[in-house]
């Protein structure tokens, strides 16, 4: 349960309001006026408060700031056990990045050969699910459309988990099944550049972490290409994914359709479906050879030339802590470069953009859009990515901090108010905002933080609470005594 949702569970129900005075409130330090700057950091502190500095010198035990509040700033230092994170403020806004955006479309076409293939290079790196997520991949398309470009390369490169006991990355197949967030991705890659694009763009994976979920996302498109330490898997995990309580015709149905679910974007992509079986079944067993240069299946072991892909993964055949995390396993199949090209899976290997345009032999006539830094990726992808990654750290540090200030909300004494009524009133308008702003905050982040989108369900049911307990309140006043 995230700490939104134990809010709502714990704190955010009506009966819990506390009916207390508030404490008197700390005095403020004394603000000076000051134009010289703007706050460069936010700090999430012990109390639930978010404040916004310049930081001035830290050490191991305080951080020296100007706060600031408004326009105005005063010094203020804070030990570092009252301080929970501090994130990086950025300065360019959503509304102005956006018009910069549109008018470099509009300015573009002066700058490209008449020729040349538009080239637009977007990296998906960061944790999948949370960094990759729909919202600034579809945001990264929108510019790639009002840029016209004529390719669009994917580069695949997830932040992957660390296996205990090792400091390997862990490559191969004791990954996490999960394919939710790539579900809700693949119509970008596939349905809405039918819908939303004139001349729809040819689009090209490279892959060099798609671990877990993100393995999915590839497998959608012909065009796949590796690094040379490309990993492509670590989804096993299909069977049993429902649990083993409740009604197993059931369990078996919903594994069923999400099977061929994962499976049908595997096959419009034109790769064979027993492959994903193989990546997320590890009671699967496959085997191949090479036919006329054509990888050829056959499920179980095979005797002779036929090569074992993945054993059953039980008794002695189950993959040892020391055969996962130095690629050795073959519980799951999990892709390395070699593999991959082996199996038709890839077309080719590249570890440079400059190889990767001459692998897919386009690299005397293209144009990378975009890429003012010259570093080989487009510079509004790239924005766009770490605009919402910092943007969900930013959420998620609010959340924590609406949280604290929905468990404290509070009956403060009003005067002219014998009966505490008014007090009552303005501490449920309060929670109620708090609610709001909760609100407002995941139906831009639901994606990530609120994916069923329960907790709001949860919040408008607590909402609809406050407003009947204060029309059950003025309904009783009104009647007055007896």
């Amino acid at each position: 349960m995230t700490r939104l949702a134990k809010a709502a569970a714990l704190t955010l129900g009506v009966a819990g309001l506390a009916l207390t005075a508030a404490p008197a409130a700390a005095s403020a330090p004394a603000l000076e006026m000051s134009f010289a700057a703007e706050p460069t950091h936010e700090i999430l502190l012990t109390t639930g408060q978010t404040v916004k500095v310049e930081i001035v010198k830290e050490n191991d035990n305080e951080v020296e700031t100007v706060l600031w509040v408004g326009t105005m700033s005063a010094k203020k230092t804070y030990q570092r056990s009252e301080i929970i994170s501090i994130t990086e403020l950025s300065q360019t806004t959503d509304a102005s990045a956006k018009v910069e955006t549109y008018q470099r479309a509009a300015d573009v076409d002066d700058q490209i050969p008449e020729n040349a293939l538009r080239v637009y290079v977007m990296e998906l790196n960061g944790r999948f699910g949370w960094d990759i997520s729909k919202t600034p991949v579809s945001d990264a398309f929108d510019e790639a459309r009002e840029l016209n470009a004529d390719v669009i390369i994917v580069k695949c490169n997830n932040n992957w988990k660390q296996l205990d006991g090792f400091e390997d990355e862990m490559y191969d197949d004791q990954g996490r099944f999960e394919y939710r967030t790539a579900e809700s991705i693949q119509p970008i890659f596939t349905s809405e550049l039918r819908s939303k694009w004139e001349k729809e763009p040819k689009v090209v994976f490279w892959v060099e972490r798609a671990m877990s979920g993100m393995a999915f996302l590839p497998l959608v498109k012909p065009d796949i290409y590796f690094t040379s330490d490309g990993r492509l898997g670590g989804v096993e995990g299909l069977e049993g994914f429902y649990g083993s309580t409740g009604d197993e015709v059931v369990r078996d149905k919903l594994e069923s359709a999400m099977e061929g679910h994962i499976k049908g974007m595997a096959i419009a992509g034109g790769h064979d479906s027993r492959l994903i079986e193989a990546m997320t079944k590890k009671s699967y067993v496959l085997s191949y050879r090479i036919e006329n240069g054509k990888p050829v299946y056959l499920e179980g072991e095979a005797p002779g030339d036929w090569i074992l892909l993945t054993d059953d993964g039980e008794g002695e055949n189950a993959d040892t802590d020391y055969d996962i995390v130095r690629n050795q396993g073959n519980d799951a199949l999990t892709f390395d470069a070699d593999l991959a090209f082996k199996l038709n899976v890839s077309k080719g290997t590249a570890d440079t953009l400059d190889d990767l345009l001459f692998e897919m032999g386009i690299e005397d006539r293209t144009y990378v859009l975009d890429d003012k830094d010259e570093d080989g990726q487009s510079d509004g992808a790239r924005r766009e990515l770490d605009r919402w990654s910092t943007g969900i750290v930013r959420a998620d540090q609010k959340l924590r901090r609406l949280q604290y200030e929905i468990d404290n909300v509070e009956v403060r004494p009003m005067r002219n108010d014998p009966d505490g009524s008014k007090a009552r009133a303005a501490a449920r308008g309060q929670q109620k905002r708090l609610i709001n702003e909760v609100i407002s905050l995941l139906n831009k982040y639901g994606e990530v933080l609120d994916p069923g989108e329960q907790i709001r369900s949860q919040l408008e049911v607590m909402k609809q609470q406050i407003e009947n307990q204060q029309r059950i309140e003025n309904l009783n006043r009104r009647r007055g005594p007896g």
